[in-house]
This record gives structure tokens, sequence and C-alpha cells, in this order.
């Protein structure tokens, strides 16, 4: 069960970055949720779809600004460079998502090599989101702002704790390249995974344009698409 929410500056890790700049006279969190978007919340449209967005709700956090897109799109290297500026952001896939069992959402451990995720495996196994987890860096970030960079089949789960999202847009034959060149992750690099990565991510892009999330052309240098990233956000730019 999710527990009580800890109080905002509880739980802070050493380290994190205290000052934010964040824009005097307006509300931060307001200017995120509805900037770019003239057909009304986000929010309101995917959390509706939600059947946990009670529990959701109940962590709400002060500024989280959500990185999505497929696999191969450069959401652990966007991670990387927001980090190395100061900024307290976590890519999901070290300690937040896993693999859920589809049936009853229990979570199971990692099938290790990429020859072991079968399609007869993805029948019954999907990669998402701990929603307890979710919630628990959520709450941590108390009264700054936090990134989470990550995806999961589970998306909609977790909508209702996100301020603000934006998704890696990127074409397919540089997505192709990456996938193939990634060294220390093999996700992808089957027929069967890259075929499924694909087409998650054509589908991905449609969803994301309908719900108008905000693009962020990810074929750049990734520090060109962080400081477009931290000019929609308003928040200052920093040097890694």
């Amino acid at each position: 069960m999710v527990g009580t929410r800890p109080a905002r500056g509880e739980r802070r890790p050493p380290g994190r970055p205290q000052d934010h700049h964040r824009p005097e006279g307006s509300s931060f969190a307001l200017a995120l949720s509805t900037a770019g978007d003239e057909r009304g919340s986000w929010r309101a449209r995917a959390c509706s779809k939600s059947p946990v967005g009670a529990v959701c709700s109940a962590y709400a956090t002060d500024v989280l600004i959500y990185i999505t897109g497929a696999p191969g799109t450069g959401k652990s290297t966007l991670c990387a460079e927001l980090v190395a500026r100061g900024y307290d952001a976590r890519d999901a896939d070290f300690g937040i998502s896993g693999w859920f069992r589809r049936t009853d959402g229990v979570e199971v451990p990692s099938p290790g090599s990429s020859q072991r995720r079968t399609p007869e495996w993805y029948a019954a196994y999907q990669w998402g989101y701990s929603v307890e987890r979710t919630a628990e860096f959520a709450a941590e970030i108390g009264d700054g702002v936090g990134f989470l960079c990550g995806c999961g089949s589970n998306e909609d789960k977790i909508w209702s704790l996100i301020d603000k999202p934006f998704y890696l847009d990127i074409d397919e034959p540089t997505l192709r390249e990456r996938l193939d060149a990634r060294p220390s992750n093999h996700y992808g690099k089957t027929e069967y995974e890259l075929q499924k990565t694909l087409r998650a991510h054509a589908e991905m892009g449609d969803r994301d344009r309908r719900f108008g999330i905000e693009p962020l052309d990810a074929a750049r240098p990734v520090e060109e698409i962080v400081d477009e990233l931290l000019d929609r956000c308003r928040l200052a730019k920093r040097a890694a």
C-alpha cells in the first residue's frame, strides 16, 4: 500500500539543489500545466482514464516534469545531462519501473537476456511503473522541481502526479541507428523487440499529440534538447 506522504522538504537527498529558479509572481505549476495546450488541461483528459487517480492525487508534487518517449529516443541521456546541470532528475529504469505480470499487476524479476523476452513472454508480462515508487519520488521533491524520464505500459496510472509532460520525437531511421548502437542496453536488438519499439514509437507520438503533450526534437545534441526543455519550463540554464 502507498504510505503517508512525507512533509514537503522531508527526505531530500544530500546534495540536491535548493534553488530551482522559479519565475517570480506566477504560479509555476499552473503555467506548466497549461502552456502550449489551447485545448484545455491535458491532465484532466489523461487522468480521467486513470483508475488510481485518487491514489496519485494524494501524492501531488509541487512540480514534476515528465519526459517520455520510446526506447532509444534518448531519455537516459537527457536525464544524465539534467543531473550534470544540477537538477533533480530520475531515470525511471533504475528503481521506479519494472516488469509486471499482466493478469494481476504483480512485479516479477527481470528476465535478463533479450533472448528470453519472446513474444510468448511479452504476452504474460509488461514493462511499467510502480505507482508507489513513482509517488515516493514525487513526494521527495518537496517544494522543488523534479524530472522523471521513462516510459511504461501503465503510464495512465501516474498521470495525475505529473505537472508537465514532454515526449521525445525522433525519425525512424535515427531511432533504428540508436537502438542498434547502444552498448549498455540490449533492448530492441532482437527483430521482435525492434518492431515492437517502432510500433510503440508511432503510437506514442499519435497519443501524445492527441493529448496536447509537447514534443521535443530528440535528433539534436542533448545539450540543445535540454536548453529548449528548460526554456519551455521557464527554468534557468545551468552549465554541466
